[in-house]
């Protein structure tokens, strides 16, 4: 079986896509992307190109190696990151999953709230 939707062209999340609420959205491939950031596509059709507080936070839940990201859900939302000491609007993400493992020789547990 062939799987198509590595295929199709993604469009990248703005914050008009979010505006009027969040995305729910599937992991699908993790690869290195523009200006040393992250480039997440989604299984949804849609990429993300991953500030550094949105990698943190995925790393935080998900863990370091994004290998494990594949298939998890994460939420995008319209939300604020603070980028050169201003506070700015941007697409934050919220992971709907849990984490618990190594990361180096740290052990973390990480669990959502509701």
């Amino acid at each position: 079986m062939v799987d198509a939707r590595k295929y199709v062209t993604s469009s990248f999340i703005t914050l008009a896509d979010v505006a009027e609420g969040p995305l729910r959205l599937t992991i699908m491939k993790v690869a290195d992307g523009k200006n040393n950031k992250l480039d997440a596509t989604f299984e949804e059709g849609f990429s993300l190109s991953l500030n550094a507080t949105n990698t943190k936070r995925l790393v935080k839940a998900l863990g370091a190696d994004t290998d494990g990201w594949i298939g998890q859900v994460i939420e995008a939302y319209a939300g604020e990151i603070t980028y050169e000491g201003k506070d700015q609007p941007a697409v934050v993400v919220r992971p709907m999953t849990s984490f618990c493992g190594n990361i180096g020789n740290i052990h973390l547990s990480y669990s959502l709230g509701t």
